[in-house]
């Protein structure tokens, strides 16, 4: 028994248009998931670099209200050097040098903290533009691969 020719041609146009569909939603799925990866990936670094710049942030908080401190105990000891004994006053020469280099060395750490916090915001904007660009294009991508199955299904 033999089918009629409009028959067979209506189901090799279905079956094409059933594997053009197929062919369409893979393509999208592939780029859907290579959009969700690379999401995935933006954000762990948008994490990473927002707990490194939390932590320079800390250090340098600390390193600021350290040099506060040796600063209020360096004006103290420079009053008490005023009334000191003799005996004492080799003891607090000691302690205001000792003051002295503190403070410059927590305002030196803070002023390197601040800097590497510069270069690590910095270094995170380009890790992040250089991860969305892809982004960007992959979703253009699906959206063509939409438009055209659509014109191609219909045909």
């Amino acid at each position: 028994m033999e089918r009629d020719a409009n028959l067979n041609l209506g189901d090799k146009l279905a079956r094409k248009e059933s594997y053009d569909k197929r062919d369409i939603e893979h393509k999208i799925f592939k780029l859907k998931d290579a959009v969700d990866h690379d999401k995935s990936d933006l954000h762990m670094q948008q994490l990473m670099s927002s707990q490194k710049l939390t932590y320079i942030k800390f250090e340098i908080n600390h390193d600021i209200m350290w040099r506060a401190y040796y600063k209020e105990r360096l004006v103290e000891n420079n009053n008490k050097l005023k009334n000191a004994s003799n005996s004492t006053k080799d003891a607090l020469s000691e302690l205001i040098k000792n003051d002295k280099e503190r403070i410059n060395f927590y305002y030196r750490r803070a002023k390197e903290q601040y800097a590497e916090l510069k270069k690590l915001k910095v270094k995170a904007n380009l890790v992040e533009k250089e991860l969305k660009k892809p982004l960007a294009s992959m979703i253009s991508k699906i959206s063509l691969i939409r438009l055209r199955g659509e014109k191609e299904i219909s045909r």
